[in-house]
C-alpha cells in the first residue's frame, strides 16, 4: 500500500527517515537511488523513456509482492533528471508533500553530509566542488520546489514524520481484523490471550516470552531475534491463529501493533502446522543468538 510521496528529502535526513519508516514498519522507495543505479547501468546512457518504463516496472515489482502486507513512502524525483517533461504518476490520491527546510539550513545540511561523507573523494579532486558552492545548492532547491510546488504540499520534516504515524494509526483503526495466537484450540472464545496484533506475524511470535525474543523491522523486513538460547526452537510447534473483530476491541497500546482484548469472541481460527514453517514461508529474517 502506498501512503506517500514525498520531496525534498535532502541526503542529510534521509538515512534518519529510512530508519524512522523502519521503526514504524514502513517500507521506503527511492527513486533517486532508481533512478542513480539504471544511469550507471547505461554507462550514463539512459533515454527518458526507457527510464519512465524501468521505473514502473520497478515500483509494481515491489508492489506486486508485498502491496497486502506492506506499508511503502516513496521519495524521490518523480521526472527525469535531464528532461522534466518526462515524469511517473503515483497512486498516493492527493498524499504527496515537499519536506519545508529553511534555505540556509537546508544547504548547511547538504554541504555538511558531504563533506562527511565524501571527504577522500574531495581531498583526491574527484568530488564535484560545485555540490559545496552554497549558491549552486541553493539554486537547485529552488528549482525544485518551483517544478513541485503546484502538486506537492509543504510540511516540515517532523510534522511529516507526525503523519505518517498518525495515518498509520487510523488505517489501523479502521482495519477490522486483528489476529490472536495461541497454541490451544477454542472452539467459541479465547482464553489465554491477552493481545491481538495488526500482523500475522508478531501475532505468531507472540508465543515466546519477550525476553527469549525480539521483534523488529529492518530495511523494510520482518526480522526475529533470538535474545536467548532456544527462542526460537519455541515457535516450531503447531498452533491456532484467531481473527478478531477490531471493532469489538477498543483502545490500542501505544506502539500501532497490538491491542488489548476487551472481548472473547473471535470470528475465525486456522490451524498452523508448524509455526516456525509458517514465519519462514512469510518472509520473516531470523538472526540466531550470539554471545
Amino acid at each position: 500500500m502506498l501512503i506517500a510521496h514525498i520531496i525534498g528529502i535532502n541526503s542529510y535526513l534521509k538515512q534518519d527517515f529510512i530508519t524512522k519508516m523502519n521503526d514504524i514498519n514502513v517500507d521506503v522507495i527511492d527513486l533517486d537511488e532508481l533512478t542513480k543505479r539504471f544511469l550507471i547501468k547505461s554507462s550514463y546512457d539512459l533515454k527518458p523513456e526507457d527510464w519512465k518504463e524501468k521505473i514502473y516496472n520497478e515500483i509494481n515489482k515491489v508492489l506486486g509482492v508485498n502491496k497486502k502486507i506492506k506499508k511503502y513512502v516513496i521519495i524521490g524525483l518523480t521526472n527525469f533528471i535531464n528532461d522534466n517533461r518526462y515524469k511517473i504518476k503515483l497512486n498516493v490520491e492527493n498524499n504527496n508533500f515537499f519536506i519545508d527546510i529553511p534555505l540556509e539550513s537546508c544547504i548547511t545540511q547538504i554541504i555538511t553530509y558531504n563533506l562527511d561523507i565524501y571527504r577522500q573523494s574531495i581531498i583526491s579532486g574527484e568530488f564535484p566542488l560545485k555540490f559545496l558552492n552554497r549558491t549552486f545548492i541553493e539554486e537547485q532547491r529552488l528549482l525544485l520546489e518551483e517544478i513541485y510546488e503546484k502538486t506537492h504540499k509543504k510540511m516540515k520534516y517532523d510534522k511529516m514524520i507526525e503523519w505518517i504515524n498518525n495515518w498509520i494509526y487510523e488505517q489501523n483503526i479502521y482495519n477490522k481484523v486483528l489476529y490472536a495466537t495461541s497454541l490451544n484450540r477454542y472452539e467459541t472464545k479465547l482464553e489465554d490471550i491477552s493481545y491481538a496484533y495488526n500482523n500475522e506475524w508478531l501475532s505468531m511470535s507472540s508465543i515466546v516470552p519477550k525476553y527469549m525474543i525480539m521483534c523488529r523491522i529492518t530495511n523494510g523486513k520482518p526480522v526475529i531475534k533470538e535474545l536467548q538460547i532456544g527462542g526460537i526452537a519455541e515457535l516450531n510447534k503447531p498452533g491456532y491463529i484467531y481473527e478478531v473483530n477490531k471493532n469489538q476491541n477498543g483502545g490500542g497500546d501505544k506502539d500501532y501493533y497490538r491491542v488489548k482484548l476487551t472481548s472473547e469472541k473471535f470470528i475465525r481460527r486456522r490451524y498452523i502446522s508448524n509455526i516456525l514453517d509458517e514465519l519462514k514461508r512469510m518472509g520473516v529474517i531470523f538472526e540466531k543468538f550470539s554471545y
